[in-house]
């Protein structure tokens, strides 16, 4: 059934865009509205023509250059022909409010094979912004020069051109991207595999052709664009998807979200949505470097044991890869031993997983027992999440302990002569030992028989009151003096017994270094 629009109101509309539709009544009440159609009074649509260029930093075709730290950043749509080794450039004619000369700026950029498909991005210097600068108008416009044409006539098309002012706009910005689930200001990653949503809550003056641009900003930054159809224009809804991996690599950032929409003439941005991107944390127990892994005993605490000849540089701490941290979590690693936590907040360089423990924090340990645990501050919370605990055994030096040797005299004949002591001592000297320290305690004590009981008697050679010096500790050994009135006090021909024990816990515990016999003599 034909319907009759008046000349008048096409007149009205040249140059414009109609949306149709009709509802049928039979005399009772009106019908469902029918579907809409749109169509172009008095124009067409050329086939060629690209989608015009954005500004992010713009709103309602205004910018305020003094508001922009670094450089501009300029997004292009993908265009359906869009190929490998396409040769694009992009132009900004710069008019000064003062007038004069223009100053063209000129990018150019050839396609390569990940850039198909893909929104362009392209960087304005921050100069070409300042020249416009209270009240002058940049022009940008960008050209496609196709590597292979199929029209020779048609081996190129250009964009309309934009204007942008520098002047403040009182427009008021558009309403925030719609994200499902992001109510609590959160987004877990794990529960987008395929990507994000996010839906576009289309504006009034909405038309067919125009470029949306959802700007997702955090470590690193993603471009989603769609160019609206009738079915959008109609319906008021589009919906973009942010890729899985971009949601990935700001697992524990703060991202920020915002669209953009443009066409020749009109470029309105939106109000940023903020939001936290974080798989909640997955703590696993640590895994200890050259740590043997034995049975627990059902308390589900992992233990592992190491041998003290391992670590003498000290001990290496990972965090499994399978825990779950987010990109700015502060994490600390802790290790629990004898004394003080000892706390390691700087992972290795490059491994951000890897704690070293410096190897003055294991010799107070060793042949005990060490609880190591890490522990992960989000940048939004205030209470760390520990992981689960790994109990470390460091099992004792089995070997490469120093031996004590007879120094002044030195041993004659396999025995200690006391007819060669001259002196009123005599010395002994013991090299360096395993994790040597200034301020370390030895205990050395000298046994033989007495000539006057026949009975077992002992002296004291050095205690915790002689603690390591520092010009031993540089010299790289000892020299324990026994004193020779106790020697003559000893029954001869019966064996001297010198112990010799080390306190790396400052006396708490001792472990024997040494003990060797010498036969006496006269």
């Amino acid at each position: 059934m034909p319907i009759v629009i008046e000349n008048a109101k096409l007149i009205g509309l040249d140059q414009g865009e109609v949306f149709y539709s009709y509802r049928q009544s039979d005399g009772g009440p009106l019908g469902e509205e029918s579907r809409r159609l749109f169509f172009y009074v008095g124009k067409r649509v050329s086939i060629l023509s690209l989608p015009v260029a954005q500004m992010k930093e713009s709103h309602a075709l205004c910018v305020d250059p003094s508001a922009i730290a670094g450089p501009a950043l300029i997004s292009t749509a993908p265009y359906q022909a869009m190929a490998e080794g396409d040769e694009l450039t992009f132009t900004w004619v710069a008019h000064r409010a003062t007038g004069g000369t223009p100053t063209t700026h000129t990018i150019r950029r050839t396609l390569s094979a990940d850039d198909v498909g893909k929104t362009l991005e392209w960087s304005l210097p921050k100069a070409q912004l300042t020249l416009i600068q209270n009240g002058g108008h940049g022009v940008m416009q960008y050209q496609v020069q196709y590597a292979d044409p199929q029209d020779p006539l048609t081996a190129e098309s250009t964009s309309a051109e934009q204007t942008i002012t520098a002047v403040d706009t009182l427009e008021p910005l558009l309403p925030e991207l719609i994200v499902a689930g992001a109510d609590s200001g959160s987004i877990d990653p794990a529960r987008h595999p395929d990507g994000l949503p996010v839906q576009v809550p289309l504006y009034d003056s909405r038309q067919p052709g125009d470029v949306v641009t959802v700007y997702a900003q955090g470590d690193t930054n993603l471009l989603a664009t769609a160019l609206l159809d009738v079915s959008a224009v109609e319906s008021g809804i589009i919906t973009l998807v942010l890729e899985h991996r971009w949601l990935q690599e700001n697992n524990g950032k703060v991202v920020e979200l915002l669209y953009h929409y443009a066409r020749a003439g009109a470029s309105f941005s939106s109000r940023a949505l903020t939001l936290m991107v974080r798989r909640p944390l997955e703590l696993y127990a640590p895994n200890v470097d050259k740590a043997n892994l034995y049975d627990d005993d059902g308390s589900g605490v992992v233990k592992g044991w190491v041998n003290a000849a391992d670590v003498l540089t000290g001990a290496v701490i990972d965090i499994p890869q399978d825990s779950v941290i987010g990109n700015d979590d502060k994490v600390s690693m802790i290790w629990d031993g004898f004394g003080d936590p000892l706390v390691v907040t700087t992972p290795t360089i490059g491994n951000d997983r890897r704690f070293n423990i410096p190897r003055t924090a294991v010799p107070m340990n060793v042949g005990k027992h060490v609880l190591i645990h890490y522990e992960v501050l989000p940048p939004d919370e205030a209470v760390p999440h520990a992981s689960p605990f790994y109990d470390l055994e460091i099992r004792n030096f089995d070997s490469g302990w120093p031996r004590i040797q007879a120094e002044r005299p030195r041993l004659s004949g396999g025995s200690i002569k006391l007819s060669e002591i001259t002196d009123p001592v005599m010395l002994f000297k013991l090299e360096r030992w395993y994790f040597i320290a200034e301020g370390q305690l030895l205990n050395i004590q000298a046994s033989g028989v007495s000539s006057a009981t026949g009975q077992v008697v002992t002296h004291t050679m050095r205690d915790e009151t002689q603690p390591l010096t520092d010009d031993e500790y540089y010299a790289g050994y000892i020299l324990p003096a026994l004193d020779k009135g106790f020697l003559d006090s000893l029954v001869m021909a019966e064996k001297l017994s010198i112990l010799v024990q080390l306190s790396y816990d400052q006396g708490s515990t001792y472990k024997k270094v040494d003990e060797r016999l010498f036969l006496l003599a006269p």
